[in-house]
């Protein structure tokens, strides 16, 4: 019996030594503030849900901004920049203004600019930005990208996002930064990426098959937003109404693509929310040329994760109903 009570005691003891170093484990655990990641723009945000799942929702800075060149913080966004742990956003070459806000609001965050993703597919604006993007550079298939890096000067078109394999690449820059910030849910991360990249990779084959009759078809364009779903899919604007989307074009300006409307087929002028709807208009006036709407940042959009594959199908949408419009 002697024996048998200090076999116990024994066990015990180990058992409430266990206890003694596993408990406060799990109170940290338990006690751990949850991270606190914001998303710039709608596409980015949808990305970062996807990668998060259930894992927790990111905070959307800009809801629906007329441009997200300009814009000037609320002190809500102001506040959430401050509470950040992670901030997403494209880059400076998009969302100009954070590139100040995040140094002074958000010195003690983990700023990833995912412009600066490695295997990007990049395109650079050519002079003027008023025809597409004809610089000889190394091609990857069908697809005339190149990888440019984004500190050697080029004025990069940062419009990055609405080139599918550029989010799927985008997807997993995303959860390798989750996953070092919240090293328990690493593999979860991983995982919905995982998933979201295989889902955008079966939309892509879809689109391309729907876009297929339309790589011959001439358009404008309301500004050069829109030049990665363009290549991607074999697609190419005749031109830009504008350098600026927030700027009115010159009158010599508008007078040339009226021009190219008589000389050339062009069968739509894609405007933007917000933005342009005067001076496509103008450019319009007088002929039968269909207008689309195009909207790279989402802004009709609900946010959230399934928001990026519902723009590439608005994108699709679009294109089909101008450039092919069914016959009343």
């Amino acid at each position: 019996m002697a024996i048998i009570r200090k076999w116990v005691k024994g066990v015990t003891a180990i058992g409430l030594f266990c206890a003694a170093v596993i408990m406060p484990v799990k109170m940290v655990m338990a006690d751990q503030k949850p991270l606190s990641i914001v998303a710039s723009i709608k596409p980015v945000h949808a990305l970062v849900a996807g990668v998060m799942g259930k894992l927790g929702t990111p905070h959307l800075l800009l809801e629906a901004p007329s441009s997200a060149h300009h814009f000037t913080l609320k002190p809500s966004q102001a506040r959430a920049l401050q509470d950040a742990d992670i901030v997403f956003w494209i880059g400076p070459e998009m969302e100009q203004p954070l590139t100040k806000a995040l140094g002074a609001l958000a010195p003690d965050a983990r700023s990833v600019a995912l412009v600066e993703s490695a295997g990007l597919v990049l395109f650079d604006f050519d002079d003027g930005g008023l025809q597409p993007d004809h610089h000889d550079h190394e091609t990857k298939g069908a697809h005339d990208g190149h990888t440019i890096d984004p500190h050697d000067g080029h004025a990069i078109n940062p419009h990055v996002w609405l080139d599918p394999v550029n989010a799927q690449i985008m997807l997993g820059v995303i959860a390798d930064h989750l996953g070092k910030a919240d090293p328990v849910n690493a593999e979860t991360y991983a995982a919905n990426a995982d998933v979201m990249r295989q889902t955008l990779g079966q939309l892509q084959t879809d689109i391309a098959r729907q876009l297929a009759p339309f790589v011959t078809s001439e358009f404008l364009v309301l500004h050069d937003a829109h030049i990665y779903f363009e290549r991607r899919f074999g697609l190419r604007a005749h031109g830009v109404v504008t350098t600026e989307p927030d700027v009115m074009p010159t009158a010599a300006r508008i007078k040339k693509l009226r021009h190219d409307l008589e000389s050339h087929h062009i069968d739509c002028i894609f405007g933007e929310p917000f933005l342009g709807q005067k001076a496509v208009a103008l450019i319009a006036e007088g002929s039968d040329i269909r207008i689309g709407q195009l909207d790279p940042l989402a802004s009709q959009l609900p946010a959230g994760a399934p928001l990026y594959a519902d723009l590439l199908k608005s994108y699709v949408a679009a294109f089909k109903a101008c450039l092919a419009p069914s016959k009343s």
